[in-house]
């Protein structure tokens, strides 16, 4: 017997060809009642930076609204 999947780790880099990816875990998801985990790492920030914590908070901070900014831009278009 199959072991029903529970969870699905989505890991994307925002591409657009990712979108054909998560339209997949969702097929995946809705097939098994599973739950859909999304993933998305943004690349280190510089170390010259490292001393400017202000600097860096807002730089992250920024990365952070623009990533939330494209899922929510993606997800609307699901079926």
């Amino acid at each position: 017997m199959i072991p029903q999947i529970k969870k699905i780790l989505f890991a994307t880099d925002l591409s657009k060809n990712s979108a054909y990816a998560f339209f997949y875990a969702v097929h995946m998801a809705k097939r098994d009642e599973a739950k859909i985990v999304i993933m998305h790492a943004v690349e280190p920030i510089a170390p010259m930076l490292v001393s400017f914590e202000d600097f860096k908070h807002q730089v992250a901070k920024d990365r952070w609204e623009e990533t939330v900014k494209k899922f929510k831009e993606r997800i609307q278009d699901i079926p």
